[in-house]
């Protein structure tokens, strides 16, 4: 992790965002949930795959619409 912050008026948690180690372009939200438990969550693995579905799935979609200029590929 970076830097850590305290939201202080918008639920009184903590949060900020990190890097893998081993892959520092992969960056993802880490923080307490203000809304319940205050418990600590990530948004690693949604990250993750949303790399691999672009990794993936991107050649693909610019293979059946190579005129297209904005493209992505989400995962929800």
């Amino acid at each position: 992790m970076e830097e850590i912050s305290f939201a202080f008026f918008h639920g009184k948690a903590y949060h900020g965002y990190a890097h893998a180690k081993e892959n520092p372009e992969l960056i993802f939200y880490v923080g307490q949930n203000r809304y319940t438990t205050k418990e600590t969550e990530d948004s690693y693995l949604d990250q993750t795959w949303q790399k691999q579905a672009k990794d993936e799935l991107g050649p693909i979609v610019e293979h059946f619409f190579p005129d297209s200029f904005h493209n992505a590929v989400d995962i929800y």
